[in-house]
């Protein structure tokens, strides 16, 4: 099954309230580049923030970087759902295997993790779909979701042999957890389907245990870099909460009407989200947001978003 073609399933299995976040297209008249190649968009600089963004694109499910200091965009790999590793490594999906791994620095080359199994469609096994993916803290494991037969799993492998190390699969239909986030001492932190909530995992990543005050809905959670609060999406706003379900602040993101995937910069400072067919960053505390097609010479030309696809940001 191709990944377009899972992804479409991927919808129809997901409850109204939870729509694909977007993602990024990249409209740089460019045709589909080779595996390895690298083409950028010089654009005015700006001061959204610092550091790199590393997100998929809607063209062939590239992977695109984008520098907030310069406003440049760059072609990185073939692939999907990127996480930049802490060695310059781009943790991902293969678009054309459809392979969990790892790209080299230079992108020349593919490490697969865990190879996908296509002789199991729809059967929820750990090897048969990935999204998701995120690098454990230390660095030693991969945790990811997958959706088969309408279930919501994740899962724990190990970076390095691909070995299953845990999972959550529930053995009723239409629940199950999505989107896992690491916390800083090495657990998960995960929404729930149908089954609502968000919830927190033990350090053996098997007992998921909500710790939200009851919310109804709350999607694509984020930890903060220091560990003390989880951003997420309610009724299409940001909020934060602390890890023991106290503080719950709504993010002021003034002049947005949705909000989707965020992601905290490195310092925790700023929260990066898809938003009214663009990128926005905004200070962790609320306040004014600044638009990412406001760093391009032509917003146009380099980048259009879509409400059709989803994914994680990484931000380094």
């Amino acid at each position: 099954m191709t990944f377009n073609a899972f992804h479409e399933l991927r919808g129809v299995a997901a409850s109204s309230r939870r729509l694909a976040a977007s993602s990024l297209l990249i409209g740089l008249g460019l045709a589909a580049a080779a595996l390895g190649c690298s083409s950028t968009s010089d654009a005015k600089g700006g001061a959204a923030g610092t550091g790199t963004l590393y997100l998929s694109g809607a063209i062939a499910s590239e992977v695109w970087s984008f520098d907030l200091g310069t406003g440049a965009t760059k072609l990185l790999v073939q692939g999907n759902q990127p996480y930049l590793t802490p060695e310059g490594t781009i943790l991902c999906i293969n678009t054309k295997t459809q392979d969990l791994g790892e790209y080299s620095v230079d992108g020349t080359t593919f490490r697969t993790i865990v190879k996908h199994n296509i002789g199991a469609p729809f059967a929820a096994t750990y090897d048969d779909g990935f999204h998701n993916p995120q690098l454990s803290p230390d660095g030693r494991y991969v945790a990811y979701e997958g959706q088969f037969g309408y279930r919501f799993d994740i899962y724990v492998v190990d970076r390095q042999s691909g070995a299953l190390l845990a999972s959550q699969s529930p053995k009723e239909v239409g629940v199950g957890f999505e989107r896992p986030t690491w916390t800083p001492d090495g657990r998960l932190v995960v929404n729930g389907h149908t089954n609502e909530g968000l919830f927190i995992s033990d350090a053996t990543w098997t007992t998921f245990t909500r710790f939200d005050q009851n919310l109804s809905g709350p999607l694509h959670p984020a930890v903060s870099p220091d560990g003390k609060k989880v951003a997420f999406i309610l009724n299409d706003q940001l909020y934060s909460v602390g890890l023991d379900g106290a503080g719950l602040t709504p993010i002021k993101t003034p002049g947005t009407n949705k909000t989707d995937w965020p992601t905290w910069s490195p310092d925790g400072k700023s929260i990066a989200f898809y938003s009214d067919l663009s990128i926005m960053l905004v200070p962790a505390g609320g306040g004014g947001t600044t638009d990412l097609r406001s760093l391009s010479a032509d917003a146009d030309q380099w980048m259009t978003f879509t409400s059709t696809r989803g994914g994680n940001i990484s931000w380094r």
